[in-house]
């Protein structure tokens, strides 16, 4: 009997995908959102202290513009803060069990995503306790199948790494 086949040749594996991981914003996009709300805060800071009758047109249009871009920087804000959290849910980060290589990773894992979703308890019992059920859980998803990283698309990612 092949590994990874039941008596009857039929397959352990389950052949399909555990989902797409949502991804987390970009940190240059964080920084260079907190970079404008720091000139912003700058700005209003200046437009409180200047007296209307002495500032010239074009600083005034400056400062105007910059302040404008309050409500655009309050969507963004918004949007990233809403990416962070659809990525620290639990059943998002859990998938990632599966990007390991090998136990270690598994485990560590497995304490990261017990840190990030406030679990009380990080002993070593209980991380492995909640590695386990996580892999039950997807496992019965794909009615008892196994679930492994795909082979051919990581060969295909090796592959394809250094082509332009």
């Amino acid at each position: 009997m092949q590994d990874g086949y039941a008596d009857g040749g039929v397959a352990k594996w389950a052949s399909g995908s555990l989902g797409k991981v949502k991804n987390l914003p970009y940190g240059y996009e964080i920084i260079g959102l907190m970079n404008k709300v720091k000139v912003l805060s700058a700005a209003y800071d200046e437009a409180c202290q200047i007296n209307p009758e002495d500032i010239k047109t074009p600083k005034l249009k400056k400062i105007i513009e910059i302040l404008n871009d309050k409500e655009e920087f309050k969507k963004t804000s918004s949007a990233l803060h809403k990416d962070v959290f659809a990525f620290v849910e639990p059943r998002n980060l859990e998938t990632l069990i599966y990007t390991c290589d090998g136990y270690e990773e598994e485990f560590l894992a497995a304490k990261a995503i017990m840190a990030i979703t406030g679990a009380k308890v990080s002993s070593e019992g209980h991380i492995n306790l909640r590695l386990r059920r996580i892999k039950e859980r997807i496992e019965k998803q794909f009615d008892g199948k196994l679930v492994r990283k795909n082979q051919i698309s990581n060969r295909f990612q090796r592959r394809n790494a250094f082509v332009g």
